[in-house]
């Protein structure tokens, strides 16, 4: 759709539309809960330029829905990957699923201070 907007719609139009109308098609899209991948976004784009940026996310989820590193992932022409630890075994299938190029770890993280090596782990009702 962008593509489309670009070639047969002038620049000139698009700004005044933007100026009068705000829209949805002008927004700009994030997948996390609070935006918080726009701020990660703009603050990396000015540090790294157009280096490779690689993450870790603990606790993934979903592979779109609130997760903040989506739009890394999708911004992934500069080869943009990242490690994603995800104890619940159904959304880690769903994230190797979604997001071939990370490399999923279906594993829980604990703190070093607790003992033994088997923890109780509980998966909620909400996914979320």
């Amino acid at each position: 759709m962008k593509q489309f907007v670009k070639k047969y719609i002038p620049n000139s139009w698009l700004e005044i539309y933007r100026n009068i109308k705000p829209s949805w098609f002008f927004r700009k899209l994030s997948y996390a809960q609070c935006g918080e991948d726009l701020i990660l976004e703009h603050l990396l784009r000015g540090l790294v330029k157009n280096e490779v940026i690689n993450y870790c996310d603990i606790g993934a989820n979903s592979p779109w829905k609130l997760s903040n590193t989506a739009k890394l992932y999708k911004i992934n022409s500069n080869g943009c990957t990242g490690v994603l630890v995800e104890p619940d075994p159904f959304f880690s299938k769903f994230l190797k699923r979604k997001r071939p190029k990370d490399i999923v770890v279906n594993k829980g993280v604990k703190i070093a201070d607790i003992e033994g090596n088997t923890l109780e782990f509980y998966i909620m009702n909400s996914k979320t």
